[in-house]
């Protein structure tokens, strides 16, 4: 236990004697004010009825700091106990050490070494899936910004994942190149604006919508015109086609022209980027409004 300093003790001892004396004087006033209780008049410190009120004022003050430390207690129990949920699981993954053994002390993971070099996860998201598979996505940090693990890290996120989770949970955990998107869009500015500036401005918007999602969150397509919208010099847009591609696999269409298969995308890989297949500035048609 770490030692207090004599200006806490000090503090401590005067918060006491406060509560005592707020104590003990609103059992002497109830005392007064009742007229069943009207020979206990005496005025004496050394009173025995008022003796027995500050023994009391005491006592109640004692109760109050057991049930404090009590209460403290059980929070910290509480605040430290393993709830396996998916949000505590999400927890545990930015906890994860690369390259550490996982041990136990009384079934709470902990790694000897605390090492914030080797915690490689900085997005993770944790689904709870309808066919009863938890699915973890789980990316680190690259030069240009979100990159997945190597085979060698998700195995070993794998085997902390099975350490860490409850007992017959079926956990999957992936770590995909990000998803791609391909935007086609018309855009109608005022002619007042340079447009290659207006096009660096709009390339800007729209990536910097991407890179703000949270991981794992929902790409909305309203969000996307409202980030277009916002830029200096455009009149009005129509999106003629946004689609979003998982891998190899082929494009899946999000909205085409004025009818909308589907106004939202959750990304496979838990983020997203614009296809260098199919960049800003070749996918965006520009028309002046006179």
């Amino acid at each position: 236990m770490q030692a207090r300093r004599i200006d806490e003790i000090k503090s401590l001892l005067i918060e006491s004697k406060d509560r005592v004396i707020e104590l003990h004087n609103a059992i002497i006033g109830n005392v007064l004010s009742d007229p069943q209780l009207s020979l206990l008049n005496s005025t004496s410190a050394a009173a025995i009825w008022r003796l027995w009120a500050f023994i009391t004022a005491v006592c109640l003050w004692i109760e109050e700091c057991v049930y404090a430390q009590f209460v403290a207690e059980v929070e910290a129990i509480a605040a430290n106990a393993i709830p396996n949920t998916a949000t505590w699981l999400r927890s545990m993954l930015y906890r994860f050490q690369y390259g550490h053994d996982l041990l136990f002390d009384d079934y709470r993971p902990y790694y000897a070494i605390d090492d914030a070099a080797a915690r490689i996860v900085t997005q993770a998201a944790v689904v709870e899936t309808t066919w009863g598979i938890v699915l973890v996505k789980v990316a680190k940090n690259g030069v240009s910004g979100l990159q997945p693990l190597t085979t060698l890290e998700i195995q070993a996120v794998e085997v902390y994942v099975d350490d860490i989770k409850p007992a017959g949970t079926l956990v999957q955990v992936i770590s995909l190149n990000p998803d791609k998107l391909k935007v086609m869009a018309d855009i109608y500015y005022d002619p007042l604006i340079n447009l290659s500036t207006l096009k660096t401005n709009i390339e800007k918007a729209i990536k910097g919508y991407l890179r703000n999602l949270p991981f794992d969150g929902e790409f909305m397509l309203t969000a996307l015109e409202d980030a277009i919208q916002k830029v200096v010099g455009v009149k009005t847009l129509r999106l003629n086609y946004v689609g979003a591609q998982v891998g190899a696999l082929p494009y899946a269409q999000i909205t085409n022209g004025t009818a909308p298969a589907k106004p939202t995308y959750i990304p496979t890989s838990g983020y997203i980027e614009i296809d260098p297949a199919f960049p800003i500035n070749t996918t965006i048609v520009y028309y002046p409004v006179l």
